[in-house]
């Protein structure tokens, strides 16, 4: 009868013998205490095949005194290499348990046991004392082993974050090998599934610790469908967060686009003024009006003033109409942001061609020629100045009620 789907992997020996080879290099097993393994299956695939193998698939195992002397040699040569393979990875996956804080305890085994029983095994092995030795002998010394050490305990619950570090090790082991035997291969999934196991393990305690089955109700009738079930919910709350936290930074995106082009569009704006007293001015210098009494200071410059000055007067406007005006389908805080954004640039606009209408007020005050320039200009800058300090309130406004520091407040914050 084949195994249940959910452990048909146990079924390949191939499979079983490599996947356990990843397992403990996912735990930290050196790579040279672990190649040893791969000659440790064909030992255990021919001694399994001679004492077990008879005929029709019946069991058949001989008495081992009964073996020939040359063929019980080679099996007491056999075993000898087996420990020596088998005590240092033993050895060393005690020592990556301590590391990574993992308790044999979860699994009802005494951490001090195993110990004391690697230790016997030690001197077992190197007083060789299987050597011609019958079945009995060798049991009664192995259960000896054993019992003397008590090694079963009661269960005990994982500890804070035990979890995590199991799946940490089966996380670091290769995917296929993962999905295969769990199904699964994700962290959360991983998660989800030990600590089921634990759960569904731990519910069914007796009173004296010790594990049992656990009884099946009729509403959970198969345990892996039910661990199954919660990783399908979980996967599907961890898409679904994905997919907020997708569209919120698409529309965290585009409101960064969005504000970088209203700081673009409100520069341009802010600098028409200046763009326009400049252009006069490069059109008085390159084409001089005629006669002789033509003068740079006289003629272009109050005509670029007043330029300027008309320029701005519309241009003030437009920036205010910029600042307060948005999207509605933003959210508070995108609100906030960008109010910060456009009260800032609002305000230096307003400094800066305050500057520029003060140029001509300044001139009319010595010189005739400038007094209509200078009117413009004085209007322009009051109008600046105000369009500055309501800047300056909106900007002042929006980062109190984000909650931004005084001395930065970001143009964008993700």
């Amino acid at each position: 009868m084949s195994a249940p789907w959910e452990l048909e992997w146990a079924e390949d020996p191939a499979f079983v013998w490599v996947a356990a080879g990843q397992l403990l290099l996912a735990l930290g097993v050196r790579e040279e205490t672990v190649r040893p393994l791969g000659e440790l299956r064909p030992l255990y695939e021919k001694w399994d095949s001679a004492l077990h193998g008879g005929p029709s698939g019946t069991l058949a195992t001989p008495p081992l005194d009964s073996l020939p002397r040359r063929r019980r040699a080679e099996l007491d040569d056999d075993l000898g290499r087996a420990l020596a393979i088998l005590l240092p990875v033993a050895e060393e996956a005690l020592e990556q348990l301590d590391r990574r804080q993992i308790r044999p305890e979860i699994m009802g085994i005494r951490r001090d046991a195993l110990d004391g029983a690697l230790t016997d095994l030690r001197r077992y092995a190197a007083s060789e004392g299987w050597r011609g030795e019958d079945e009995q002998a060798i049991q009664g010394h192995v259960q000896w082993i054993t019992d003397g050490h008590r090694w079963k305990t009661p269960l005990q619950p994982p500890g804070p974050g035990e979890v995590g570090r199991i799946v940490d090790v089966l996380s670091a082991m290769p995917r296929p090998t993962l999905r295969r035997i769990a199904g699964v291969s994700n962290r959360p999934a991983l998660m989800a599934l030990v600590g089921g196991w634990f759960t569904m393990v731990h519910s069914g305690r007796t009173e004296d610790g010790t594990a049992v089955a656990p009884e099946l109700t009729s509403e959970q009738s198969d345990p892996v469908a039910e661990l199954q079930r919660e990783m399908d919910r979980r996967d599907a709350e961890l898409e679904e967060q994905l997919a907020r936290n997708c569209a919120e930074r698409e529309r965290d995106n585009r409101q960064f686009e969005h504000r970088g082009a209203l700081m673009r569009w409100m520069s341009l704006v802010g600098s028409l003024p200046t763009l326009g007293f400049l252009v006069v001015l490069a059109v008085g210098a390159v084409l001089p009006l005629a006669g002789d009494d033509y003068s740079m200071t006289r003629q272009v410059l109050p005509m670029a003033g007043a330029v300027s000055s008309a320029i701005g007067a519309v241009a003030m406007p437009v920036l205010l109409l910029m600042a307060f005006t948005g999207s509605s389908h933003t959210t508070e805080d995108q609100r906030l942001l960008r109010s910060n954004t456009s009260g800032g640039m609002l305000m230096v606009a307003g400094l800066w061609n305050m500057a520029v209408g003060l140029f001509p007020a300044v001139m009319a005050l010595t010189e005739p020629e400038y007094v209509t320039a200078g009117i413009l200009g004085g209007a322009f800058a009051v109008l600046a100045l105000a369009a500055a300090l309501i800047g300056a309130v909106h900007r002042e406004r929006a980062r109190k009620q984000a909650g931004l520091p005084k001395d930065d407040i970001p143009f964008y914050v993700p």
